[in-house]
């Protein structure tokens, strides 16, 4: 058995645990909504899938987010400057947790930056513990417009585990979300550096409800309503 699968996290992801089988019925269930069917026949296509939640426990939301591992393998490889496995711990979960951190977070509409193509550069800085690159990081093949927000403006990750299937890797952690900041938006720009069709699916569950978002290169932030930050209103009695 493999080290990733001894340590599968159990986040109330949609209720209860999140189970491999729902999860692929979730992504072709995602997929099939929000991208055109001739666009699939058209040309091979890059996605990622992601579960939000919201834990009125701890105040935060809790996400899983299912990524292709080679595609997550290139994305870290470019951020540490050297080769990275994914299968490994230590430093990979830290590169994890500032990659998730410039890329997957809430923020105020307001604090976004947006730059087109490849003007865009990096606010977050390299972590201390993330070891400086060794080699030129790997030239994005086209270009995404990106959006610049100041790291203390956006919300915090606490990484919580990760999991190898086969060709996909799970991730899995949680948003502290600062709420004084106006209307508030969604940025999931992860791997919109490495592909030019790249689509970032997340469906957050409110109100007993699926609500479907997508980002793209073109598009790597939307609208993220207020109210999906609280327990949803219990339904009036008969």
């Amino acid at each position: 058995m493999s080290e990733l699968s001894l340590h599968r996290p159990r986040l109330r992801i949609f209720g209860g645990p999140l189970s491999m089988r729902s999860s692929r019925s979730f992504s072709l269930w995602l997929l099939l909504w929000l991208i055109p069917l001739g666009s699939l026949r058209a040309h091979p296509f890059h996605i990622s899938t992601a579960e939000v939640d919201y834990n009125a426990e701890t105040r935060r939301l809790e996400v899983g987010l299912k990524l292709h591992a080679v595609d997550t393998e290139r994305a870290l490889t470019r951020l540490a400057g050297r080769k990275v496995n994914v299968e490994k711990n230590g430093v990979v979960t830290k590169l994890l947790t500032r990659y998730l951190a410039e890329n997957f977070y809430i923020t105020g509409k307001t604090n976004l930056v947006e730059i087109a193509g490849r003007d865009a550069g990096d606010t977050a800085g390299t972590a201390s513990d993330v070891p400086a690159p060794t080699s030129a990081p790997e030239a994005a093949p086209a270009p995404a417009n990106r959006v610049l927000v100041n790291q203390a403006m956006r919300s915090k990750v606490h990484f919580v585990g990760k999991e190898l299937e086969t060709t996909w890797l799970w991730l899995y952690f949680e948003l502290e979300v600062e709420e004084n900041q106006g209307e508030l938006v969604l940025v999931n720009s992860v791997l919109l550096d490495l592909t030019e069709d790249q689509i970032n699916t997340v469906s957050v569950r409110y109100a007993g409800r699926r609500h479907a978002l997508k980002t793209s290169a073109k598009q790597p932030w939307v609208e993220f309503p207020r109210e999906w930050l609280h327990r949803a209103p219990e339904p009036p009695s008969r």
